[in-house]
């Protein structure tokens, strides 16, 4: 089951719209698939984009967080093409990584359960603030 909202989505685009106007690339939502965009450059593909919205300000935690089921799905993505998680926190600051450089401590964790979900209580990787690329 999904929970993405159009509000949700409607922020996960003005974060990945940020990263490319960065370095002049362009992006396309990748429909129902389990990365959430690819981005490419006057119609050729650069890489794999993965997009996190987090509801905290940058540094009120020294580590970020990732699905351990998602970084797997990086991974295979990742054997054809470069793939980043893009990530915006409430504050405004944007940040990349590169799916290789995420590197940490695996617990078990996640999110208040919702009802529907199968997935909200899995193994997280916490890996440092420090290796993120600060747009």
């Amino acid at each position: 089951m999904k929970f993405e909202t159009d509000e949700d989505l409607k922020k996960e685009e003005a974060t990945i719209s940020a990263f490319c106007s960065k370095y002049g690339t362009d992006f396309t939502k990748m429909p129902e698939w389990d990365i959430d965009y690819i981005v490419h450059r006057q119609g050729k593909a650069e890489c794999f984009a993965e997009v996190k919205n987090y509801t905290t300000r940058y540094g009120t935690y020294p580590s970020a967080m990732l699905s351990m089921m998602k970084l797997g799905k990086m991974n295979i993505c990742s054997r054809y093409l470069p793939t980043v998680l893009i990530m915006k926190w409430s504050c405004g600051t944007i940040g990349w990584i590169r799916t290789e450089k995420i590197h940490g401590e695996i617990r078990w964790g996640g999110r208040k359960e919702r009802l529907g979900s199968s997935n909200d209580k899995e193994f997280i990787i916490y890996y440092p603030l420090e290796s993120i690329n600060i747009l």
